[in-house]
């Protein structure tokens, strides 16, 4: 006992499971190792920072990477025609050739740089390592040989122009002045009036670089086909054989003026990062360092990939490196495939022409908050707070209302990608009234400031505006169909609405309903001094209009229903839980929330199709309901279902060999599971690597370890008693626990700041 006691106090004193504040070493089981070159660019490695994103692989013969961001965006003639594509593709080429003998490729999470290394035939020994400038978009490869070789490096594209340049390569596509999508969609949408409300962030848009490499001359151009796609190239080859090797792609993705500047801008990157690679090296480890040091969640350490909880834990880590890809980017880090695609044809996508598409999006971002990835969240956050003007002009111009929502499916510029209704309703049926997604994002901009403390006040209008759009467009339609504003009971009526996509006709949904109980109740909850009287007093008397949540008996049992009525249920069109979102995204129930027993009925007996309803992978999302509602044994299922996605089976079934889900791509004969762990495939419903899949995965985890409840933090509410774990994640108030289970108890735990102590609640563990 008294050992177990020095124990924890040292653990604790020196921070829990992870040693010094700047100790890595939890890290580096998770870093991956590849002893054979790949087959294709999907089974690459992903790296990346800022706003750029590598596949890197090698096919044995050349060393490729994909250079893809969130920010590259080409115009079309409609909204739908406007894509996120590549910048290009770079191969290296070295000889005689490492890459065929004792090959090896790793990539090292503490720095986000991929290590390369091999043997030719003739004993040359050569290392490699790519790694991304975090704080500008720069690529850089650099290592050594044990013999001088030949090495030739090219840029390969399937769009835009490019030349050699001296030494260097330049390329680039580049958009025209003015968006002709943008242009389109306003005349067919008939919203000249507001036409100046309307961004136009591609136009100009010019992205590509200046590739170059030391010791190195030009050796022309060409075409060339790869994975049954052609391309264009332009190469680069060293002068005389050397040992070192250095390779440096200086990007550039601006609405510059002219061509001519934009050259200028990338040409006067190129030289500056040249001349400063070491210290942006290390910058860039020290961001790097930062970022693992903000949080973790460590499942069973000390054991290895034998072990199916361990890789829970290890591809958790893998996933969330890919989102930090996206620090620093204009545009949200899209659900399906996000800047890390690699197709076959690289910038195609399924549901490419979804947009924005917020029920995906939105669960890549919910789990920065807990993981103290406040930066990569802002990117999303101000997507949505760049367009809340356009969303404003187009209430007051279609619907004469003071307040704003956005569209679902919402395109580049922030509109409906679809090109709405002429009433400035959504397209399809399914969509119409369908405004709760933008509710999250409101709400996470709320949240953003209760976990970090920032000054959010430039989020509070999109969060008042849709509450303000709610009163008012259905006060209008209330008095069309009843001729008084509110029902007989002075309620708002929320009708016609949509129960997300399932429920059409639908009145006083719980969805949008939980969602605008929980925007109010965030707004009041805002410190005083940053609300005038008159705003607090209007949240209130607004909240108090709402409609109480329905319910029903179903299957028995008492739950939370979809709505009070509907008119139409299209379960063949999309399966989610609306009755659930109470629990997630808007938490009016769970643990250490009122009404638990109300929430889990629902879970448990309230849907009408559990095949359909309560997958376990893409956007659904069972495991976050069964983590928030303490539900551990099927957590667990869950858990393990998705981050083992697709060798193992949802909740409840015994077959560990096979899919449990009978999906079209998994019939072809030549279909496997991508290489890298996190690339999970799940196409019949995104595309491949599917990023809301991982989003849902860590939130999912999260909760099954720190709730929070009101100023109340909840330790260990769904966490399996044979999963121990070391963990580090944020709550609200500038709040950061830490913790270490073992053996199904928490044998060390710390708060900072160590007021909060006494908020903390120990659910699922004993100390």
């Amino acid at each position: 006992m008294m050992k177990q006691t020095m124990i924890a106090t040292l653990l604790a004193v020196l921070g829990t499971g992870a040693g010094r504040a700047d100790d890595l070493t939890w890290l580096r089981a998770y870093n991956v190792v590849w002893n054979s070159p790949s087959d294709r660019a999907l089974d690459s490695m992903p790296i990346g920072g800022g706003n750029i994103a590598l596949n890197v692989w090698s096919t044995g013969e050349d060393l490729l990477f994909y250079i893809g961001s969130s920010d590259s965006w080409i115009d079309g003639r409609m909204p739908r025609d406007v894509s996120q594509v590549k910048l290009g593709r770079v191969r290296v080429n070295l000889s005689p050739n490492p890459f065929s003998g004792n090959f090896r490729q790793k990539l090292d999470l503490a720095s986000n740089s991929i290590r390369i290394s091999g043997t030719a035939e003739d004993g040359t020994e050569v290392k490699l390592r790519v790694w991304v400038d975090a704080f500008r978009p720069v690529v850089h490869m650099e290592g050594n040989a044990s013999r001088p070789v030949h090495a030739t490096v090219a840029v390969e594209t399937w769009r835009g122009e490019g030349r050699l340049d001296g030494a260097s390569v330049v390329w680039r596509h580049r958009n025209e002045s003015s968006s002709r999508a943008r242009a389109t969609a306003i005349a067919k949408q008939g919203i000249a009036a507001i036409a100046e409300s309307v961004p136009d962030p591609i136009g100009n848009l010019t992205f590509g670089g200046r590739l170059s490499g030391k010791g190195m001359v030009g050796d022309g151009s060409g075409e060339g086909t790869h994975e049954g796609r052609r391309f264009r190239y332009w190469r680069l080859k060293t002068a005389e054989p050397m040992r070192d090797v250095s390779i440096l792609a200086a990007l550039r993705i601006e609405q510059d003026p002219t061509v001519e500047a934009w050259e200028s801008a990338v040409a006067e990157l190129e030289a500056r990062c040249r001349a400063t690679a070491d210290e942006d090296r290390d910058a860039t480890a020290e961001w790097w360092r930062d970022f693992w040091n903000r949080s973790r969640i460590v499942i069973n350490p000390g054991k290895d990939a034998d072990d199916p909880a361990w890789e829970v834990g290890r591809n958790y880590q893998l996933f969330r490196a890919m989102l930090a890809a996206n620090r620093s980017g204009r545009f949200p880090t899209l659900f399906n495939g996000g800047a890390f695609l690699c197709e076959a044809n690289p910038d195609s996508r399924q549901w490419g022409h979804a947009g924005f598409t917020a029920q995906n999006q939105r669960l890549v971002y919910w789990p920065m908050l807990k993981s103290g990835d406040g930066d990569l969240l802002r990117v999303g956050l101000e997507f949505y707070a760049a367009r809340h003007e356009l969303q404003r002009a187009w209430a007051k111009h279609f619907w004469k209302v003071d307040g704003a929502v956005f569209p679902e499916g919402i395109d580049v510029f922030g509109m409906d990608v679809r090109l709405a209704r002429k009433d400035g309703t959504q397209r399809p049926e399914c969509l119409q009234y369908h405004w709760t997604s933008c509710m999250e994002f409101a709400l996470m901009m709320l949240e953003l400031g209760r976990y970090t403390g920032e000054d959010i006040r430039r989020y509070i209008p999109v969060a008042d505006a849709i509450l303000r759009f709610y009163d008012q467009y259905y006060r209008q339609w209330n008095k069309k169909n009843t001729g008084r504003e509110l029902d007989e009971n002075g309620r708002l009526v929320i009708y016609p609405g949509n129960g997300l996509e399932v429920y059409a006709g639908a009145r006083n949904d719980s969805a949008a309903l939980s969602g605008l109980m929980a925007l109010s109740d965030a707004l009041l909850a805002l410190p005083d001094g940053i609300l005038g009287a008159s705003d607090r007093e209007y949240y209130r008397a607004f909240r108090n209009r709402l409609a109480p949540m329905p319910t029903r008996t179903w299957n028995g049992h008492l739950c939370i229903s979809p709505a009070e009525a509907w008119k139409k249920e299209r379960l063949d069109f999309n399966m989610e839980l609306p009755q659930l979102y109470p629990v997630f995204p808007f938490r009016l129930y769970g643990v250490g929330r009122p009404d638990l027993e109300l929430a889990r009925n629902t879970w448990l007996y309230g849907y009408t199709d559990e095949a359909k309803q309560k997958g376990h992978f893409c956007w659904y999302q069972g495991g976050i309901f069964t983590a928030c509602l303490g539900l551990t044994d099927e957590a667990r299922e869950y858990a393990l279902a998705r981050f083992l996605h697709p060798r193992w089976p949802p909740p409840g079934k015994a077959d560990r060999g096979k899919s449990p889900w009978k999906l079209h791509w998994m019939e072809t004969p030549d279909w496997k599971v991508p290489r890298y762990p996190a690339f999970w495939d799940c196409m019949m419903f995104d595309q491949r690597p599917d990023m809301d899949h991982g989003g849902a995965g860590m939130i999912q985890l999260q909760e099954m370890l720190l709730q929070t409840a009101g100023k109340r933090i909840l330790l260990l509410p769904a966490w399996p008693a044979d999963w121990d774990a070391d963990f580090k994640l944020h709550a609200p108030q500038q709040t950061v626990v830490e913790g270490s289970v073992r053996d199904g108890k928490l044998v060390s735990w710390n708060v900072t700041p160590e007021a909060r102590k006494g908020d903390v609640t120990i659910v699922g563990a004993k100390e």
